[in-house]
Formats: C-alpha cells, structure tokens, sequence
C-alpha cells in the first residue's frame, strides 16, 4: 500500500512539472480598460458588452481583441486574457452591443442602440490606465 501512494506521489510532481513548463507562456502586458455605459445619459435598458477589436498594435505584440461586459448600471472592465487584464496598447474600434431581443438563427434580433449608432475608436497608451465612457443617444427602449 505504501509503495502505490509513493508512487501516486511522484507522478503527481512529474506531472506538475511538466504541466508548469508547458504553461509558462509569458503573455504581453496589458494595460488596464474600464468604463460607464449610458443611454441617453441615464442607466442601460438591459446588460449587454463593448467589445474592442484591434487595427493597430506595436511591431511584435499580438493582435488580441477584448471585452466588457455591463449590466444595467452601465460599469465594465475589459478582459483580454483574464478577467479585468485589459487591453494590449494600441488602437482599437469599439462596438456596444445592448439587445431587446438578441438575435437568432432565423432573426436578427433588435437592438437598444440606434441604427447607425457608432463608437469612437481607442487608443490604448501604455501608461495607462484608461477610463472610458459611451454615451448612447436616444436609445429605442
């Protein structure tokens, strides 16, 4: 009996090992990203997500999208690897999604955002950190 748990013993450190070495990725530094969303200058009709996609990054970093999620109070933290981690520096374009209904296989669903409706794009200034706010204008509630 001894001898199996010893044995259970060593390949759980051999595997831990391994697994650690293999996990060791080093990812890029982030800057942290948050921010407030608002519809017409008052709270969100319903939760929904910004999301960050990347146009332009330094020479040698990934180009990595990222997200936010809010809820009706309107407040995010972006995520990129990890929750709350940010962005990689850079430029980024932005899109609100907030749905009435979401869309389906066979609808395209109805937003809260205006048609038309369009974000500033980002910049992402390694120094960080960076606040942000999205103010939707007259949103269909």
């Amino acid at each position: 009996m001894k001898r199996s748990v010893c044995h259970y013993r060593t390949a759980a450190v051999i595997l831990c090992v391994f697994l650690g070495g293999c996990g060791s990725v080093e990812r890029p530094t982030t800057v942290p990203v948050q921010g407030q969303v608002t519809f017409a200058g008052a709270p969100c009709p319903a939760p929904g997500t910004v999301f960050f996609g990347p146009l332009e990054v330094p020479d040698g970093l990934p180009r990595r999208p990222g997200r936010g999620r809010f809820d009706t109070d309107g407040a995010f933290t972006v995520q990129s690897f990890t929750p709350g981690d940010g962005l990689i520096p850079g430029r980024y374009r932005t899109r609100i999604e907030c749905w009435k209904v979401p869309p389906s296989p066979t609808s395209a669903g109805v937003s809260y955002l205006p048609p038309g409706f369009q974000t500033p794009e980002l910049v992402v200034e390694p120094s960080g950190p960076v606040e942000v706010r999205y103010d939707v204008p007259s949103a269909a509630r």
